[in-house]
């Protein structure tokens, strides 16, 4: 299994979460960064899922820190998803 699969459970959980919390601004920024994920090469995934991809998308960190900075759920799923990107 990659890491995009591995991550994209929590990824998809934050989508959910924005959604629950009707926080449009971070469901704006989730859109392209879950179209543009899948087809990017093995070895840019870490930097994809982290940073994002140029100015195609926002990266979990930028989307996190911005949109969810003092939820606490959001967090634990960002640091579960950090980890998956940090192990080779």
């Amino acid at each position: 299994m990659n890491k995009l699969d591995q991550v994209m459970p929590f990824v998809n959980t934050i989508k959910k979460r924005a959604q629950d919390t009707n926080n449009k601004a971070a469901q704006h920024d989730l859109e392209p960064y879950l179209k543009e994920t899948g087809y990017l090469a093995p070895e840019c995934y870490r930097q994809a899922i982290m940073n994002g991809w140029g100015h195609k998308y926002k990266g979990m960190y930028e989307i996190c820190v911005t949109h969810f900075p003092d939820d606490d759920t959001v967090k634990e799923l960002y640091n579960k998803i950090a980890i998956i990107c940090s192990t080779p």
